[in-house]
């Protein structure tokens, strides 16, 4: 199966592009708008991005019978991108020499798949990395410096590979914080949508603190949209023997505070609601204090889609989100993307869950486990 990556500045122009070159047989794998940076970074605009797949490479009648238009239709956009900024000589010479970067970018990737002596576990990598929810764009840069490193020692072997993609992943997180002291501060709040484990993991949280910790600990609840959560977590705070808090608004939230505060750590439940909604956040916000003495974990489950983890996390940024917390680990067989999601949002993890055990199914996370359970993953 032959598979390609496409940019456009819109389907429609992306599917002539898969057409003009895979023919009319070739399937979409996956989609997503992207913004597509042009010379060096300086502009950038919206654009869509394609992978696409065919079983056999298309024949050469095929191709002749497709628009030789469209690929100067692309460049010709390209020019006039060029032309708002610059003057005409110099918008030859840049698109020139960006033309050439591209050839010599396309170079690099043609010579890297019909180099005989580059290992087969090295496409074997790619390949399930390409698979898994990191982006490709990063997947392809990733191997590309891998394999220049390659041809500077081409005895290099599979488990020198690995550890390359792993020192790849890792250096792709150096500047994102991984906090393990998450109950510095005396207040914690885990928010989320619903159906991913927030009571529970909140449940946790507070057992470790107050078990393994020796803290002193209480809950307050603003999740009164179901009575079935209150009454879970006063069975957790009756065995752990702590005081909670019900609140229905922002004067019932402050009270709590003040009543709570001689206590080590106060832990904070909230709603589960359809957080695609803006309305909701808006609702959180009204009653919640997020302010300086309290933590935040935005809670997202490892089985939902990678592009609703982002719609959510898109969504909760402006709260404040200190960190995230990933669960259901247990439920799911790809955990790539509580890695891309870290990346992307430059923001670490503090726990992983991996079962319904209080408190044993928390995992304190660091960068290092986060990405050796991907090596695991695809090796």
């Amino acid at each position: 199966m032959k598979v390609k990556k496409y940019k456009a500045e819109n389907m429609q122009q992306a599917m002539q592009l898969v057409r003009l070159e895979l023919g009319d047989d070739a399937v979409i794998l996956n989609s997503k708008s992207v913004k597509t940076s042009r010379f060096f970074g300086l502009l950038s605009k919206k654009g869509v991005e394609v992978i696409a797949a065919v079983d056999e490479e298309p024949s050469s009648q095929t191709l002749k019978t497709k628009n030789p238009q469209i690929q100067p239709e692309g460049i010709q956009a390209s020019k006039q991108t060029i032309s708002t900024s610059t003057s005409r000589v110099e918008q030859d010479k840049l698109f020139d020499s960006i033309q050439e970067m591209k050839k010599m970018m396309k170079s690099l990737t043609q010579e890297k798949q019909r180099d005989p002596l580059l290992p087969d576990f090295f496409f074997h990598l790619e390949e399930k990395l390409v698979q898994s929810e990191i982006s490709p764009l990063h997947v392809e840069e990733m191997m590309d410096t891998i394999y220049e490193k390659w041809l500077e020692n081409k005895t290099m072997t599979d488990n020198s590979i690995l550890e390359l993609v792993e020192g790849g992943l890792l250096q792709s997180l150096k500047e994102v914080s991984f906090d393990q002291d998450p109950y510095k501060k005396k207040f914690i709040c885990l928010v989320g949508p619903t159906g991913v484990g927030k009571t529970t993991t909140l449940a946790k949280l507070a057992a470790n603190a107050s078990l393994r910790k020796g803290k002193s600990i209480g809950f307050i609840t603003t999740d009164t949209y179901r009575i079935a959560a209150i009454e879970q977590l006063k069975t957790y705070a009756s065995i752990l023997e702590a005081p909670i808090e019900v609140c229905y608004s922002a004067e019932d939230f402050l009270a709590a505070k003040n009543k709570l505060s001689h206590l080590d750590v106060v832990f904070i439940d909230t709603a589960g609601r359809n957080f695609l909604n803006e309305h909701f956040i808006e609702e959180l916000k009204e009653v919640l204090d997020f302010k300086e003495e309290m933590t935040t974990f935005l809670v997202l489950s490892l089985t939902s889609k990678m592009t609703d983890m982002k719609k959510i996390a898109d969504q909760f940024w402006n709260v404040g989100i200190h960190q995230f917390i990933f669960t259901k680990k247990d439920e799911t067989t790809s955990i790539s993307s509580m890695y891309e999601i870290s990346r992307l949002y430059q923001k670490g993890a503090a726990f992983i869950t991996d079962g319904q055990n209080v408190p044993e199914d928390l995992i304190p996370c660091t960068k290092e486990l986060m990405v050796r359970s991907i090596i695991e993953e695809i090796a």
